[in-house]
């Protein structure tokens, strides 16, 4: 968190960027989470990952 914040201050756009990847990421471990927990199903690491790097790709092309 605080290389983020530190990196932030210095360059726009990787601030977005930063910004985005790391709301991705907490939404999709979030959800993945839940998944394990309320309904005894998960899905491998380079899938989340993958997930993650669509949402990201959706949010700067959109």
């Amino acid at each position: 968190m605080i290389w983020g914040i530190n990196y932030c201050r210095s360059k726009f756009v990787g601030c977005t960027i930063f910004k985005l990847v790391f709301a991705a990421s907490i939404y999709h471990l979030w959800g993945e989470r839940n998944d394990r927990i309320f309904k005894q199903k998960g899905v491998e690491l380079k899938v989340s990952f993958g997930q993650i790097v669509k949402n990201v790709r959706a949010c700067l092309c959109g």
